[in-house]
C-alpha cells in the first residue's frame, strides 16, 4: 500500500513539474494552479501529504 502511495505521489509531482514548466512558458499561471489541484488533490494524496510531507 505504501509503495502504491509513493508511486502516486511521485507521478503526481512529476506531472506537476512538467505542467508548471509548460504553463510558465505559456504564461498561464492560473491554469497551472487549477491543473495541479485537479490532478493531485485527491483525498488519498491529501492524507499522505499530511502524514509525511515530501
Amino acid at each position: 500500500m505504501l509503495e502504491q502511495v509513493k508511486h502516486v505521489l511521485r507521478h503526481c509531482f512529476i506531472k506537476y513539474l512538467y505542467a508548471q514548466h509548460r504553463w510558465n512558458i505559456a504564461g498561464n499561471k492560473v491554469e497551472q494552479r487549477i491543473g495541479w489541484r485537479s490532478t493531485c488533490s485527491t483525498s488519498l494524496f491529501q492524507k499522505v501529504e499530511q502524514a509525511q510531507p515530501l
